[in-house]
């Protein structure tokens, strides 16, 4: 089933603001926030749920209804303009309207672009991003030919045919009772306590349903599922509804990330374990070989004894051995080497070399002997196509 949040907003961020998770229809928690700083706490349930609704309160919207409305697009938007400039008094620039029907009824909706666009940059510094934002009596669950009405301990919340408002107690006395002139009682549905406007308004306590905070969420779910309630996340604010997609998407790559890590982590330790375990086995094998053919080296370093043995020969080691015949190599580039070996009993290396001229082989042992080493053909050199090869013997002199 799906899920939600709902928001009922205050007039401003500061003020308290109700929240309810609903599947469905259905209340499953709900709670209240001192102010929108508050807001981050529910972020992280809120990631889980489908849509993220914010409804504000009425008084900050201004309902007009259109005679005769302009069915084309561009008409209509200049229409809308000049009948709340002209009613309004603000300029129009200034505000975020658009187009509803309501009650059967072409009207114009209008709320300040800094009011819309404070509540998104709110929600959006929670990392939440809204899906729909709509006002409070335009999400009542009232019908055509039908008014619903919410009567709170401060504030009324109605809606009737093609008007509606959210207003306090004190505006609302005023405001109620004309409306609710050329309804029939029995085409009124009111919820909440019955107050002093409720009684002004020609209802009696039998009339109005009690309505509990949990309730009252259930009730706008079923207004925002029954009509066609405005978003006020339109034109130059629509891409709000793509940067929530774009969140959930990234949020999603980002656990399949840390999932994907999280198991990179098992399998390099157990990797790294298995390499331990490889390693300790070699390293028992190698001091088992070491300790067979080297008695007298028994418990000692194994590497220090190896090391030991390659250098030790006369007054020249393997390694000045071999570093003095990589340097004669390179002075004598067309002599080529198949194969190179250490002959630690002897203390000689021994090359087995090509060359396409035996003078080039001839030239390497005289650069050698230039070097303090003796160099000898072992076996003498042979012709092998169109190259020379043979072994070559390389030690101190």
């Amino acid at each position: 089933m799906n899920e939600r949040f709902i928001f009922l907003l205050g007039q401003t961020p500061s003020d308290a603001i109700g929240w309810a998770r609903l599947a469905g229809r259905t209340p499953i928690s709900r709670g209240r926030l001192d102010g929108a700083d508050e807001l981050s706490l529910l972020a992280k349930d809120i990631a889980e749920t489908d849509r993220v609704i914010a409804i504000l309160p009425g008084e900050q919207l201004a309902v007009r209804a259109m005679a005769a409305p302009p069915q084309n697009a561009a008409k209509l938007k200049a229409a809308m303009d000049y009948l709340l400039d002209d009613e309004l008094g603000e300029a129009v620039q200034d505000l975020h309207i658009i187009a509803a029907m309501i009650g059967g009824e072409r009207v114009a909706l209008a709320v300040k672009k800094s009011l819309v666009r404070n509540w998104i940059s709110v929600f959006q510094d929670a990392e939440i991003a809204l899906d729909f934002m709509t006002a409070d009596f335009l999400c009542l669950p009232a019908t055509q030919g039908k008014a619903a009405i919410f009567f709170g301990e401060d504030r009324i919340v109605a809606s009737i045919g093609s008007q509606g408002f959210g207003a306090g107690n004190g505006l609302a006395a005023h405001l109620l009772p004309p409306l609710l002139e050329n309804h029939a009682r029995p085409m009124v549905e009111a919820f909440g306590i019955f107050n002093e406007v409720a009684a002004a308004s020609g209802l009696t306590p039998e009339d109005v349903c009690p309505l509990d905070s949990q309730e009252v969420f259930a009730q706008y779910a079923l207004g925002l599922d029954g009509r066609a309630s405005p978003n006020f996340l339109c034109g130059e604010f629509k891409d709000n509804k793509s940067w929530r997609d774009g969140a959930l998407v990234w949020r999603r790559a980002a656990k399949m990330t840390a999932a994907a890590a999280a198991c990179s982590l098992v399998l390099f330790v157990a990797q790294g374990v298995r390499d331990m375990k490889t390693a300790e086995t070699y390293e028992q094998r190698a001091a088992s070989l070491h300790e067979q053919y080297f008695p007298q080296a028994q418990g000692g370093d194994i590497r220090a004894h190896a090391v030991g043995i390659l250098s030790r020969n006369n007054d020249i080691g393997f390694l000045r051995l071999s570093a003095v015949f990589n340097d004669a190599l390179g002075e004598t580039s067309e002599v080529q080497i198949d194969r190179l070996r250490y002959d630690a009993m002897r203390g000689q290396l021994v090359a087995s070399l090509k060359s396409a001229d035996d003078s080039n082989i001839e030239a390497l042992e005289i650069t050698l002997l230039s070097r303090g080493v003796r160099a000898e053909d072992a076996g003498g050199y042979r012709r092998s196509g169109n190259l020379w090869v043979g072994d070559m013997t390389v030690s101190a002199q």
